[in-house]
Parts: C-alpha cells; sequence; structure tokens
C-alpha cells in the first residue's frame, strides 16, 4: 500500500503484472493489479487507468468469482465511477463472500450514504466497527459520517471510544476536537 510515497504505485504495478504472468490463474494477483490501477487514477486523474483498474478486477472475477478482495475492488470502482447502485450489490457480494470484511462494510456503507440512505449508512458503518474492534479507522469512518450528518455529539461519543481505545492515535484525537468544536 503507501500509495502516497513516490514510485509506490508503479512499483505495486510493476509486482502485480509480474506476479500475473507467474500464476496467470492467481485471482487476488489481478485484483490487486486493478486495485494499483484504480489508486493511480485516483493519484493522477488519468482516465485510461480506470479501464485498466476495471480489467484487473473483470480478470479476478472471470478466474475465480468467490474472491472477496476482487468484489470489494470492483464495487470501489464503480462507487468511484458513479455507479453506486451497482457498487452495492458489489458491496453485498464481497459481504456474502466474507461476512466480516470491513473494508467491503465501509463501501457498503459510503453506497448507502450516497444513495441517501443515512439509517442503513449508519448501521452498516457500526457493523464495520464490531466486524473489527480494534481497528481505528473504522471509528473515524462512522465519525465522519456522523459529522456530515451535523450528529457532532454522537460522532464526539464514537471518537471518545476510539481514543480510549487507541490513545496514541493522533487521527481520533484530532477529529474528537473538530467534533467538540
Amino acid at each position: 500500500r503507501d500509495y502516497d510515497i513516490a514510485d509506490n504505485l508503479k512499483k505495486a504495478e510493476a509486482k502485480f503484472t509480474e506476479a500475473t504472468r507467474a500464476a496467470p490463474q492467481f485471482a487476488s494477483a489481478y485484483a490487486g493489479l486493478g486495485e494499483a490501477h484504480w489508486a493511480e487514477y485516483l493519484a493522477n486523474n488519468n482516465q485510461g487507468e480506470i479501464a485498466l483498474a476495471r480489467a484487473g478486477c473483470a480478470k479476478a472475477l472471470q478466474l475465480n468469482a468467490q474472491v472477496a478482495e476482487a468484489q470489494i475492488r470492483q464495487g470501489t470502482i464503480d462507487d468511484g465511477t458513479g455507479q453506486t447502485q451497482q457498487a452495492q450489490k458489489d458491496f453485498q457480494e464481497a459481504l456474502r463472500l466474507d461476512p466480516q470484511s470491513d473494508t467491503a462494510l465501509n463501501g457498503l456503507a459510503r453506497a448507502h450514504e450516497e444513495l441517501e440512505q443515512p439509517q442503513e449508512a449508519e448501521k452498516v458503518y457500526r457493523e464495520a466497527i464490531q466486524a473489527r474492534l480494534y481497528y481505528w479507522a473504522n471509528y473515524f469512518a462512522l465519525a465522519n459520517f456522523l459529522m456530515r450528518r451535523a450528529a457532532y455529539a454522537q460522532a464526539a461519543r464514537v471518537l471518545e471510544d476510539g481514543v480510549a481505545k487507541f490513545p496514541a492515535n493522533s487521527f481520533l484525537a484530532r477529529r474528537l476536537g473538530v467534533a467538540y468544536f
């Protein structure tokens, strides 16, 4: 990961391409390649990367439709290109394959939010926390959702819980300050 570090995207693309050549039936390598191309698109707004990202995910799903990470990556691309209803389906399929995937849960929650289904979005963000209790970013995601809804007191409670579990996490502590303000 660490796609924000210079050259890491190109290195990731090269490694995943190498993996697909070494093991052409390895669906996860294609899903990773799709993710790397999507990150490249996000970093540089190169429209051509979208097609490459979709191709990587499509190949992964063609090889093995039971790979949750490929469904998640496809959902992320669909969501990022405005195909939110399809993204919902992708994330739901990923959750059928891996019911405890907090990544799929957060993607599904974002899709619900974008489709103006806030009650369902909040429920799913909370499920993501339960799926992976000791991962700070799930608390951050729920708190950000609540803050976007102007539910600052609720967001503060979520962040207080997160800070209690992760006292050294500056992201949660700073966000808590924003919620209090």
